[in-house]
């Protein structure tokens, strides 16, 4: 899972073609994998490195191989104590190895092998070029023999000998068995490769591209190159984690975005609702204390006590004389200290002024002097008495103040 998610699904398989003179060019084929697919995007032959820098992006790993003059192939006998140095010395004895790259490529059942070898300078110099444009080298092969990792896509399995370009290769059992240099292929039909088409020039830089997703290594001791592996696997997990993190903060952000929105909506709402709830209870509050304001000024002037009127009037009539004739009974006189409502409002609750006529003021004093021993009467006063002639009854008006 973590290979799939680390590789590129881009490759650049790049081959350059050294020339007489120290001159150079490349042919490009730029691979893509979409799901299980491979096929080819782009494809260039014979361009500068400039059109190479052009074509290839940063970010796109880069497969070289390193081919034409300045390059020896060889076939020698191998055996398992065999390295590189040892390997270079069956070529050259006297060669330091520090001074060049060897690559060997087995066949045989590995008693044989393929012996490439370059000088280092020349490899450099090439993979330094990319290095210096932040184009990363991950592997780097000599001579045609990366067309192994693709012998299995060949259209024709029973094919014993490939032919393209300058090389000519025999092949049995998957391995190749001989090469031979030519001088040019006379016939230029392209080659298939599953459902691929590969022109001849480019069969090489397609070869070398499909090794990204075949991890097919032939064996060298390019040291840069695989560095340069590491480091661009290193680059491509760090971009990849860097997305990662990237993706999950926006994610996180966006999630907690909504949730800030969900929940302050329903914030809002929750507001809404307290605030109607203060309201109400603040008006709840005013309405109990213009209750208990009235209530207070309501018991004050004594409207809420028990109505005595008929007790009073009945006790009244019960005592009075004959000779008095009662007309008017004011209970709770009404104060007249103001004009506003309060003053209005307000009653004298023990007091009751009673109005009559009488033949005698001694016959209005005997009924005042009864009322007087009462026990729910506290007082009695006239508060007025008046007649004209002595054959007129006299006009009176007495306060009653009770307990």
């Amino acid at each position: 899972m973590l290979k799939r998610l680390f590789d590129s699904k881009v490759a650049a398989g790049v081959e350059v073609l050294f020339l007489e003179g120290g001159k150079y060019i490349f042919n490009v084929v730029i691979l893509n994998k979409a799901k299980s697919k491979i096929s080819i995007a782009e494809s260039y032959s014979g361009i500068e490195f400039e059109e190479v820098l052009k074509k290839v992006e940063t970010d796109i790993p880069i497969y070289l191989v390193l081919n034409g003059k300045g390059i020896i192939h060889k076939k020698i006998p191998i055996s398992e104590k065999d390295n590189f140095d040892s390997l270079l010395h069956k070529i050259f004895p006297n060669a330091k190895p520090e001074e060049f790259y060897v690559q060997h490529t087995t066949s045989d059942k590995y008693s044989e092998a393929f012996m490439s070898v370059i000088r280092r300078e020349s490899a450099e110099e090439i993979i330094s070029q990319f290095s210096s444009t932040r184009r990363l080298v991950v592997s780097s092969t000599l001579g045609p023999f990366g067309i192994s990792s693709i012998l299995p896509l060949l259209d024709s399995p029973v094919r014993n000998e490939i032919s393209f370009v300058n090389h000519k290769l025999s092949i049995y059992e998957g391995s190749i068995q001989s090469y031979q240099p030519i001088e040019a292929n006379s016939d230029s039909s392209p080659l298939f490769f599953g459902e691929e088409t590969v022109r001849q020039e480019l069969v090489l830089a397609f070869a070398s591209a499909i090794s990204n997703y075949s991890g097919f290594v032939l064996a060298n001791n390019i040291e840069s190159a695989l560095l340069n592996k590491e480091s661009f696997k290193q680059k491509t997990i760090f971009k990849t984690a860097g997305w990662g993190v990237l993706i999950f903060f926006l994610v996180t952000l966006l999630i907690n975005f909504f949730l800030f929105n969900q929940f302050n909506k329903k914030k809002q709402l929750y507001a809404s609702a307290v605030s109607r709830s203060m309201n109400m209870l603040e008006q709840l509050d005013t309405l109990k204390k213009q209750i208990a304001q009235q209530q207070e000024f309501l018991e004050g002037a004594g409207l809420l006590e028990a109505s005595r009127i008929s007790f009073y009037s009945d006790r009244l009539a019960m005592d009075v004389l004959s000779t008095i004739q009662l007309s008017q009974m004011i209970v709770s006189l009404p104060l007249k200290s103001g004009n506003d409502l309060e003053s209005k409002l307000s009653f004298l609750k023990k007091n009751i002024v009673v109005d009559g006529f009488c033949k005698h003021s001694t016959e209005l004093n005997a009924w005042m002097n009864l009322l007087k021993k009462k026990d729910w009467i506290d007082k009695v006063s006239i508060l007025f008495y008046q007649q004209d002639k002595a054959q007129e009854d006299g006009k009176f008006s007495i306060e009653i103040v009770v307990k």
